[in-house]
């Protein structure tokens, strides 16, 4: 075959794919804040432990007077007296022009709701699983169990639907292991994002390229578990691998939108939705790289990328509806 048969836009895709999977692999290369070490919050922290969490007459008066609700999520005498030194030092420097407001044990100031410690993360949380779980349903609906790539689409939602679970669990009461459930929950959303792109734009007629990607994804995300549980629980880290896996997905996604519209025109117009919701979530996901102090203690950056992630399931199963319906065409073309 010769070279310009091969390096043209139809077989674009599948070279972007290969080498964004080859750079994802190979680049994938602790935690105090400024309001611990202030001396305020340094100071009510020592006397409240003192006062109410060191004898047991003080424990005992705590475990009667605490909620069944702190009860179950396991907010001891200590996350008290952490939570109430937390805003004595946040009013106590609101008075200074000068000061900052502080971040505590790596996180900003929250108003605890319903014993929720970041109640607005919560409630999207559950909206965005509300979302799949719509989708879903929607789907099943209009997608005949025969229909290409049926059970794919149909086991899909189970990975976001494990994501967003955790994730409401972890911002209702963060603790070691539902902070690790909540991280590893969202990288295997965002890693099998990836392999389902790699399934759905490469089976039909790469499948070679099919089975080296999947290989690829699931030998970088293994490493990256490896890494955060085993080597270093890297915050930060985590980031930039989550950003650069995702990236990759959407330019993959992206650019077998393009080469369908330019190819089949008007009858796979429908992957604008695609296309919409993989550059709403990029634009989206620049929210998580930002920090600002949360709006009226409960808003922060990383809340309102939740939020703007709601609609995004319903408009990308409308997308997977029309895909799949334009596949079951083709199959009765050929039959």
């Amino acid at each position: 075959m010769a070279l310009t048969g091969i390096f043209n836009l139809k077989n674009a895709h599948v070279y972007i794919s290969i080498l964004l999977s080859i750079f994802t692999l190979l680049y994938s290369p602790v935690l105090t804040s400024s309001g611990d070490r202030h001396p305020i919050y340094r100071e009510c922290l020592n006397e409240c432990r003192s006062d109410s969490c060191t004898t047991p007459a003080a424990l005992q008066l705590y475990r009667e007077e605490r909620s069944a609700f702190d009860q179950l999520i396991r907010w001891e005498c200590t996350d008290a007296c952490r939570y109430q030194c937390m805003w004595v030092t946040v009013a106590a420097t609101a008075t200074d022009p000068q000061s900052k407001i502080h971040q505590f044990h790596g996180k900003w100031p929250f108003i605890r709701m319903l014993g929720m410690e970041e109640p607005a993360s919560v409630v999207f949380s559950i909206l965005n699983a509300l979302s799949v779980l719509i989708a879903t349903v929607w789907f099943v609906k209009e997608i005949p169990s025969n229909a290409p790539f049926y059970w794919a689409w149909r086991l899909y939602p189970i990975v976001p639907l494990n994501a967003w679970f955790w994730s409401a669990v972890f911002h209702t009461r963060d603790l070691p292991f539902t902070e690790r459930m909540d991280y590893a929950s969202a990288v295997s959303l965002i890693y099998f994002t990836l392999y389902m792109s790699t399934i759905r734009l490469f089976w039909q007629h790469y499948r070679t390229v099919c089975v080296l990607m999947s290989s690829l994804v699931l030998l970088q995300f293994s490493f990256h578990m490896y890494y955060m549980f085993f080597v270093a629980w890297d915050h930060a880290f985590n980031i930039l691998v989550c950003v650069a896996t995702g990236f990759t997905s959407a330019v993959l996604w992206l650019a077998w939108c393009a080469r369908s519209a330019y190819i089949a025109g008007p009858s796979r117009y429908y992957v604008w939705k695609a296309a919409a919701v993989l550059l709403w979530t990029q634009c989206a996901v620049l929210l998580e790289l930002m920090d600002f102090p949360p709006i009226m203690w409960t808003l922060d950056a990383h809340s309102l990328w939740h939020f703007a992630t709601v609609p995004c399931p319903l408009v990308w199963f409308s997308f997977v509806i029309d895909d799949t319906l334009y596949l079951m065409k083709l199959k009765k073309k050929k039959t």
